[in-house]
């Protein structure tokens, strides 16, 4: 899910999560609840106004998913 580290994206992906999905939140920013790619729900730092990023986003992220999370 994009933007799952705002304020209404935060309140979707716990509502997806309590319904069972599978949610990897994808945003420029951590959330308390989805601060790593280990964590329960896992985070990929993106900017999904870059062509290259969203690409990699969409196609699980998975060489994005090693960048750390902090300040850019």
């Amino acid at each position: 899910m994009t933007g799952g580290s705002g304020k209404a994206g935060r309140a979707v992906v716990q509502d997806l999560v309590a319904h069972g999905h599978e949610v990897l939140n994808i945003d420029q920013a951590p959330s308390p609840e989805s601060s790593s790619p280990e964590s329960p729900i896992p985070f990929l730092r993106a900017d999904v106004t870059d062509f290259g990023q969203a690409l990699k986003a969409r196609s699980g992220g998975e060489t994005l998913r090693a960048r750390p999370v902090g300040p850019a």
